[in-house]
């Protein structure tokens, strides 16, 4: 055997590099941006929980008022 074989250690060169670097792609960063798009679309469909809880206080506020209004009658 000769020894500068032996020490030889192959790099991928450019084509491999791109496959890799597709497959990463797929594999990765497709399902993420699926994830994220999933969420987002839970998000504008539920409403932001800021929007929702000031729609809550608010029907909470009338509420008190017609009740107020109620006892000083």
């Amino acid at each position: 055997m000769n020894p500068s074989t032996v020490a030889f250690v192959p790099v991928p060169g450019a084509p491999e590099l791109v496959i890799i670097l597709f497959i990463l792609l797929i594999y990765v960063a497709v399902p993420f941006l699926i994830v994220v798009a999933a969420l987002w679309f839970y998000h504008r469909v539920r409403g932001s929980g800021d929007e929702r809880a000031q729609r809550r206080i608010e029907a909470l506020e009338r509420e008190v008022e017609s009740l107020k209004q109620e006892r000083e009658q």
